[in-house]
């Protein structure tokens, strides 16, 4: 079982720690354990009712209305809310939370039905930007706090990843002969985090571009090979780790050194300023892959 601190649940929740006390005293909305240093901890199960409780706030309802409510009156509440019509921002916010809960609990049919809903409220494009990316960061703040099990992160990353793949096998690609473009994706080694690299690809087929994609931490050698097999017009890479910052400044320039013909793009945190001092393109945003 994960445990939690007050300013955890107010990271992941965005309802500040004091109005959290507020609501135990008030409300006995929790009733946290404590540490042998007295700290409260909560549960995955705290978790889970303070994001139902955040989304409800966030669509207009008091707090003193949802503690009458029923975990079940609750969560068929939310479910009209999130299919229904509504501020863009409170839809989605609400769909993260929902995410967020049926993986803390391995809940395929629960997290399948709130991609649907995604899905359906947004398109797959928008729902990458108004949804999956902020469920990403959250699990990735999670896991890197130890408040989300590897297994739990990987649960719903590969239900996203499955997606996206069945999203992509869909696609007709219909080029026209005289198009020379051809993309490489790929990501370079120790990278490991796909998923923004998988919407790249279902973007580039949607606009008729072919694709060659590698997926994860393909090796220099590697990619020289496939360079001089494929002969794409554009690489393009991701590089999210933001301790690689050094390696990505040589990385960058050996990629624009021995290939200079090619377009080079690419994403994250870890080419920002390598991207400054080399002819590389950075694509900050989905809307910036979809002009090229």
């Amino acid at each position: 079982m994960s445990f939690y601190t007050i300013k955890d649940l107010e990271t992941l929740s965005t309802i500040k720690a004091h109005t959290l006390r507020i609501w135990e005293q008030r409300y006995d909305v929790f009733q946290p354990e404590r540490s042998e240093g007295n700290v409260r901890r909560y549960t995955d199960r705290d978790l889970k009712k303070l994001l139902n409780i955040a989304s409800l706030i966030n669509h207009g309802y008091k707090i003193s209305k949802i503690v009458k409510m029923s975990d079940e009156q609750v969560n068929q509440l939310l479910d009209e809310l999130m299919s229904g019509e509504g501020e863009t921002s409170v839809i989605a916010s609400s769909l993260v939370n929902k995410m967020i809960e049926a993986g803390l609990t391995y809940n395929e049919e629960e997290l399948n039905k709130a991609y649907s809903l995604a899905i359906a409220q947004f398109g797959l494009k928008d729902a990458y930007v108004e949804v999956l990316y902020p469920l990403l960061n959250k699990l990735g703040l999670m896991w890197s706090k130890d408040e989300m099990m590897p297994a739990q992160e990987h649960f719903v990353s590969n239900f996203i990843k499955q997606k996206l793949f069945a999203a992509i096998d869909q696609i007709r690609l219909h080029t026209v002969a005289s198009n020379k473009n051809k993309w490489l994706l790929f990501l370079p080694e120790e990278e490991g985090h796909e998923i923004g690299l998988l919407m790249a690809q279902y973007i580039l087929k949607s606009k008729g571009i072919p694709v060659v994609y590698l997926g994860q931490s393909v090796p220099y050698e590697n990619l020289q090979l496939v360079i001089d097999s494929v002969k794409p017009s554009d690489l393009y890479f991701f590089a999210v780790k933001h301790n690689y910052e050094g390696f990505y400044q040589d990385y960058v320039k050996r990629l624009v050194s021995d290939y200079k013909k090619l377009k080079i793009h690419a994403s994250g945190y870890g080419v920002l300023n390598a991207s400054q001092k080399n002819n590389i393109h950075i694509i900050n945003t989905i809307d910036d892959l979809v002009k090229v």
